[in-house]
């Protein structure tokens, strides 16, 4: 994977560290085994670069430099996402990144000129740099330089074929190069496996037309149309693609409900909606320059710089995740567990279906202690996903604590037990049945967990700990 898409990578994976819950005999022994083998045996994230020792990171800084200028909220955006980018340049001055990204923010506030200059300078320290390419291929394509943007977004497209941004304005480039034929090769592969990329089937459909294939433009605009009922872009491209093929009445039919549906929208309202992609433009580009920043500076080892503009995606972007996951990552890495179940909790309001997400909260809020919070979480997660023993073994847990219901953390375990019949489920089970005064019950479940896993000291420990209890 290129430096690249590194950074524009939106790591998944979240790192658990330990935790010590419970009293009794094999409580602690329990919660911590429990603890490190379902949070600390998970692969760790390559931008997790905290140990648990870690100090607590702070939960948010104010980066907002205001131009004085220019106070509406725009103007804020537009001052705040410059300052983003100027203050990552002056930090790391070599890195492609910062420096891409400061080009960026001067092309969105029009100053073309620096914005070139740097992406340029990108190039000079990595000539496969992709963003650079894929930023100077789009300025080219704008202006119209098909030969300039097809060379550079080609380009990108070798360092990384995978990138979602690149295929369709290649096409475009080389459409306009008169190579139909090759942008069908670059977005069939690519619409194929993005079914609902409409834009990608939109310019997929216009490459057919131009390669005078009028029944596949057709089928690509049909495709967009029976997703998005309200394309213009599809309806235009089916009445031409119809006329082509001499189907002249239907073609008709396609014209006119494209013409009834441009006069249906006057001008102050386009207008209006002008004015809103620019508010949503600005807001894209201040969320950009904070998550570039965010991965930069961790892929650096700079966690708590990286923090605060993670801090700052979640303030202004009320629905992005990876920021979110990132933050749930750092402080608990950090220990701050009332701020890392938080942000979950965030995660959990935005997949509400996702039972891995409740899991997680349900895990964050026993670490903070909060074991209202982790019940429901846990409950709610248990409902989504019956099926899986995760949920039942941590909500055991939970009900082993001292004046929960033992009976239950023993009915929960054995779903657990029954849903994956794993060591760690059996020991929990011993575990449960201890807490409710089963010795014999518990006995036979730690014997089964230190038969499936014989070099488990823990397991050894607890169930020689039995042992010595049952004997007269």
């Amino acid at each position: 994977m290129s430096k690249s898409a590194r950074v524009r990578a939106k790591p998944r994976r979240l790192v658990w560290l330990g935790a010590s819950l419970g009293c009794g005999l094999s409580a602690i022994a329990f919660v911590v085994w429990v603890v490190s083998r379902w949070f600390l045996s998970a692969p760790v994230d390559p931008l997790e670069l905290h140990s648990k020792t870690s100090p607590t990171l702070p939960v948010s800084t104010s980066l907002i430099s205001g131009d004085p200028s220019d106070d509406s909220p725009t103007g804020r955006l537009r001052a705040e996402a410059l300052a983003t980018a100027q203050e990552l340049v002056r930090e790391l001055p070599q890195n492609p990144h910062a420096i891409c990204l400061l080009g960026t923010v001067h092309h969105r506030n029009s100053n073309e000129r620096e914005a070139i200059r740097l992406w340029e300078q990108c190039l000079a320290i990595d000539s496969n740099f992709a963003d650079a390419h894929h930023a100077l291929g789009l300025w080219a394509l704008q202006k119209g330089d098909f030969d300039l943007a097809a060379k550079h977004l080609l380009q990108a497209f070798r360092i990384d074929p995978n990138w979602e941004e690149v295929p369709v304005p290649l096409a475009q480039a080389l459409c306009n190069q008169g190579q139909a034929k090759q942008a069908i090769e670059v977005l069939e592969v690519y619409a194929r496996s993005h079914l609902d990329a409409a834009e990608a089937w939109i310019q997929l459909g216009r490459a057919h037309q131009q390669a005078e294939q009028f029944a596949d433009a057709q089928r690509c605009f049909e495709h967009v149309l029976e997703r998005t009922p309200d394309s213009d872009d599809a309806i235009y491209g089916i009445a031409l693609a119809l006329r082509a093929q001499g189907k002249t009445k239907e073609a008709q039919v396609r014209f006119e409900q494209f013409w009834q549906r441009s006069q249906q929208h006057d001008q102050a309202v386009r207008s209006q909606r002008a004015a809103r992609r620019d508010d949503d433009r600005l807001l894209s580009l201040a969320v950009q320059a904070h998550l570039t920043a965010a991965r930069v500076l961790q892929l650096h080892g700079r966690a708590q710089d990286a923090c605060r503009h993670w801090e700052r995606v979640v303030a202004l972007d009320p629905a992005e995740r990876e920021s979110r996951e990132m933050l749930v990552t750092l402080h608990s890495s950090g220990q701050n567990w009332k701020r890392a179940a938080a942000v979950q909790k965030q995660l959990c309001q935005l997949t509400p279906n996702d039972p891995a997400a409740w899991i997680r909260h349900g895990r964050l809020s026993l670490q903070n202690r909060d074991f209202a919070e982790a019940q429901d979480a846990l409950q709610r997660a248990i409902e989504l996903a019956p099926d899986r023993a995760e949920g039942y073994a941590l909500l055991a847990q939970v009900e082993m604590l001292p004046g929960r219901d033992s009976s239950r953390a023993v009915e929960l375990a054995r779903r657990a037990v029954e849903a994956d019949p794993s060591a760690a489920n059996h020991y929990i089970l011993g575990t449960a049945h201890w807490h409710a005064g089963n010795i014999d019950d518990s006995r036979v479940s730690l014997q089964r967990a230190v038969a499936l896993e014989p070099d488990n000291a823990e397991f050894r420990d607890s169930y020689s700990q039995v042992l010595r209890s049952s004997r007269p």
